[in-house]
């Protein structure tokens, strides 16, 4: 009676083999490639420890419509080529492809879903991946996946068939796997599930697009604040991450990303520079002042909208920066301590040098002076000030007077 590695198997080194119409079966491993330019085609490989192995090969010409049954370990492959969904797996004992070489040097797609691609080493990216709608992709612990700076993914998913990112373990949890730690251009990530990593999605380049994605389970859901710049960010989902967002002052800001059962519910803004006209809305969670801000331009905040400040750190707005904070009586705009049991003095305030400066329904609390106005071309109306070291100090700005509607406790 035959049984799995009976005998040694295939183990091809040369270039231009072709298997199509063939049946490999009881071998240890069934067919390996270490050559280039094979063609593997309507092949049956059956009952072996490992059925094709071309973790090695340097090119394959062909890899379509093969069968792959009753296998330890059905499939090993690098990122040296395309990927589609021809192929059929049925009863292995690890019903996944193992990407065991996982860098991707040129433009490669991606098609298979009816089984996951573990990356058991991680991947190296320095050319476009495009993965098709329902792909899931399983990393290996203690890895990630490295997008070069001429590296790009492309995964563009569907609302019924979302491309997936997550742990290896059979029993997921935060920080499993590192992440995915983008350098390149213009990457987009669409309709994804990132989940269970250390830093779901890191972005370190620019243009790249983050839309209806969800980011679970993470340590930290999606970091940009050393980002460039930033195409779209905008409905997605954040849930039971410890830290959900992590942003500079490069991109506006929508409310149309929710935040749900986070340890931290609110968005980091770690580096808070705005170097060009920028609009923030987003009111669901609070937005936290790390480090601070630095507007050298306008900066618009919508009603609703709570800013908090980290510990000795303040809101300057530069010669050549403009704040307009409208809040409406039913949505105060708020600036606030971002520490948990506040008193007067936490956060330095704000510091208005710019001219054309506007709050109006504006709450500034627990500062060590509120509102520092260093420009006579401030208007201060409908706000209230209070629990401050001092509410304001107005010495630096000859003949400015507050407007009306405001409350100095």
């Amino acid at each position: 009676m035959p049984a799995k590695g009976d005998w040694y198997g295939i183990a091809d080194e040369g270039n231009g083999s072709r298997y199509e119409y063939c049946v490999i079966s009881h071998a240890d491993t069934g067919l390996y490639l270490d050559g280039s330019a094979v063609s593997v085609k309507n092949t049956a490989f059956s009952a072996n420890t490992v059925g094709l192995d071309f973790h090695s090969a340097s090119s394959l010409a062909a890899l379509s419509s093969n069968s792959f049954t009753g296998n330890i370990d059905p499939l090993i492959i690098n990122g040296t080529i395309d990927l589609d969904d021809t192929n059929a797996f049925t009863s292995n004992t690890h019903q996944y492809v193992t990407c065991s070489e996982g860098a991707v040097q040129a433009d490669r797609s991606w098609a298979l879903v009816q089984i996951p691609i573990y990356a058991q080493y991680g991947m190296s990216i320095a050319s476009t991946l495009t993965l098709a709608p329902g792909v899931v992709i399983t990393v290996g612990s203690d890895r990630d996946i490295d997008l070069s700076d001429t590296g790009k993914i492309v995964a563009v998913g569907r609302s019924d068939a979302k491309i997936t990112f997550k742990s290896g373990k059979s029993v997921p949890a935060k920080g499993d796997w590192y992440g995915i730690a983008d350098e390149g251009n213009g990457s987009r990530y669409e309709y994804c599930v990132i989940s269970h990593a250390d830093t779901g999605l890191y972005l370190d380049g620019s243009a790249v697009s983050v839309k209806n994605t969800t980011f679970s389970a993470n340590t930290v859901g999606l970091d940009f604040h050393l980002v460039s710049s930033l195409t779209a960010l905008s409905s997605n989902s954040f849930t039971g991450n410890i830290d959900p967002l992590i942003i500079n002052g490069t991109i506006d800001l929508d409310d149309t990303n929710t935040f749900t059962s986070n340890t931290h519910q609110y968005v980091t803004c770690s580096e808070g520079v705005i170097e060009a006209d920028r609009s923030w809305a987003l009111v669901q969670v609070p937005i936290y002042a790390q480090y601070g801000m630095s507007i050298n331009a306008a900066l618009t905040l919508s009603p609703g909208v709570e800013i908090t400040v980290g510990a000795d750190r303040g809101i300057d707005i530069g010669t050549e920066g403009t704040l307009s904070a409208v809040g409406s009586s039913d949505a105060y705009i708020s600036f606030i301590s971002g520490i948990t049991t506040p008193a007067a003095g936490d956060w330095y305030g704000i510091t208005i040098d710019g001219n054309g400066c506007v709050m109006d329904y504006c709450v500034v609390r627990h500062a060590d002076t509120g509102i520092t106005i260093n420009s006579a071309d401030f208007n201060l109306t409908n706000s209230t000030l209070e629990s401050n070291t001092v509410n304001y100090d107005s010495s630096g700005a000859s003949g400015w007077t507050a407007g009306t509607g405001n409350t100095f406790n």
